[in-house]
């Protein structure tokens, strides 16, 4: 594993480049209109993830539905078929331990609905941001509780696997707000071979090489 501060990272050449990501969340349906799907905090009214309908013309956004009832669905990612979303759930308990969670489901695009496939442990609490390789072989977790980052094989149903990789970060930022770890985001880069975790507790980004060709075959790799 390499580490980096962020401020350095984005200076660096070929940084913004290598965190562009496209929309993983809209659903084209025409020229002008698109579905969406959306995440929410559940702790209130809310019951899960909503679909909604925008118009890129005119800039109307409108609810269509509820799509599935979800514990904590606060971040969501589109596999690249389209067929599966993968869902962060932003839970500190889970199955009786300190933990969030990791959710899919599959899509149906003309209903705009989700059904579940499977859910697992993220294995740290407060799972805030969740992203999927180009080939839709592998995701990945961040824990913003947890200070940590796990990845999971996906199999061609969209079901994920147990975590097969798993970094607990220790230590403290240069501010004193930053007392520990606090895993923010996991981004894959462009080319499919390596992995960001931004860590904004230790004010650094952990960088891993990615090998899902390996989660093809059964034995994930995601190492330093």
């Amino acid at each position: 594993m390499t580490k980096m501060s962020r401020r350095g990272f984005m200076k660096s050449s070929g940084a913004v480049a290598a965190l562009g990501v496209r929309p993983l969340t809209a659903l084209a349906k025409g020229a002008s209109e698109h579905k969406l799907f959306v995440g929410t905090q559940t702790s209130q009214t809310s019951k899960g993830i909503y679909s909604y309908s925008f118009d890129s013309a005119s800039g109307e956004l409108k609810q269509t539905g509820l799509a599935t009832e979800a514990d904590m669905p606060t971040f969501l990612a589109l596999a690249p078929n389209g067929r599966t979303l993968f869902v962060a759930n932003e839970l500190n308990q889970y199955e009786g331990k300190t933990s969030g969670a990791v959710s899919s489901y599959a899509v149906d695009r003309g209903a705009m609905k989700l059904t579940k496939i499977n859910e697992v442990s993220a294995g740290g609490p407060g799972t805030c941001h969740v992203s999927v390789d180009h080939t839709g072989r592998c995701a990945f977790a961040a824990n913003y509780g947890g200070g940590s980052a796990a990845s999971f094989a996906v199999d061609e149903t969209g079901k994920l696997s147990d975590a097969v990789s798993f970094f607990q970060y220790t230590g403290h930022g240069p501010k004193e707000q930053q007392k520990g770890p606090r895993g923010h985001r996991v981004t894959v880069s462009p080319d499919n071979k390596f992995l960001f975790v931004n860590d904004l507790g230790l004010d650094e980004i952990h960088v891993y090489h990615l090998n899902c060709e390996a989660y093809a075959a059964g034995s994930a790799s995601v190492d330093g």
